[in-house]
């Protein structure tokens, strides 16, 4: 929660910023401040066998803190520039229902785990839009609203770790797989404006060898007032990655709610 509200904070700071800018500029600036809340559809495998976080680790829920700040600009050839972030943990204390291995450790009976997972996302992209708000229908104009696609690149840092620890005997040392990385993946969105709604989804994806992203994203903003607006959608988040023995497939999807304020 720190990194939230340092984050908050340094955002708000940069509003009268941003809005002083932007009053002189083709500049508009967005804020979401939101909470994720998911599910983990996850496991670990190696040579002694497969371990899923429902089943065996009794995961069953994964609360985040969700921010981000995106800038947008009607200059050419100059992409526009978003950037998100969202953090996980939650910790399991867990009567074992069979011999689990972690990090070439075995364990038994009751242990405690915590997982950690964090998400930054650095969008360099470009708007297109496709469509004019009036068309013709039937001899009469009418407002039809009209399509914005984004295309670009998604720049995505991502910092996970799994730690077990034996309750049976607390002198025994903990056990950790960690995955840290950048991976620049493509980045696709779209988005249909009618009137204060607009629907939307976007996403990335990349798979090299034997490591494989994906994050994806669908919903819909409402605005409520001249700047504000609210959104709820459905995030889903993944990635596969080999460390030493392990193979973690680790999946994390559900719903978000966001205030968003645009200036």
């Amino acid at each position: 929660m720190r990194y939230f509200y340092l984050t908050l904070l340094l955002l708000i700071s940069a509003q009268t910023l941003f809005a002083a800018y932007s009053a002189q500029s083709n500049l508009t600036t967005t804020i979401e401040v939101g909470m994720f809340v998911s599910e983990p559809d996850s496991v670990i495998e190696n040579i002694d066998g497969k371990y899923d976080f429902q089943d065996d680790f009794k995961y069953k829920q994964f609360n985040a803190s969700y921010f981000g700040i995106d800038i947008n600009h009607q200059y050419a050839y100059i992409p526009n520039i978003a950037v998100n972030y969202f953090t996980q943990q939650e910790s399991q204390s867990t009567p074992l229902d069979k011999n689990i291995t972690i990090a070439n450790d075995s364990y038994t009976g009751k242990v405690k785990s915590v997982t950690d997972y964090s998400v930054l996302n650095t969008l360099l992209y470009y708007t297109f839009k496709q469509g004019s708000d009036y068309n013709s229908i039937m001899g009469y104009n009418l407002y039809t609203g009209h399509l914005e696609v984004d295309v670009g690149i998604n720049i995505k840092y991502i910092d996970w770790s799994f730690i077990i620890q034996d309750l049976n005997n607390t002198q025994r040392s903990s056990s950790w797989i960690t995955v840290k990385g950048i991976s620049p993946a493509p980045y696709l969105a779209f988005r249909y404006n009618i009137w204060r709604i607009s629907l939307y989804t976007k996403a990335s994806a990349l798979a090299i060898s034997e490591t494989e992203i994906l994050d994806f994203e669908g919903g819909v903003i409402v605005q409520l007032f001249q700047g504000l607006h609210l959104s709820a959608s459905y995030m889903y988040e993944s990635f596969k990655a080999t460390e030493g023995n392990d193979k973690i497939d680790f999946i994390t999807g559900g719903y978000k709610a966001s205030l968003l304020y645009k200036f």
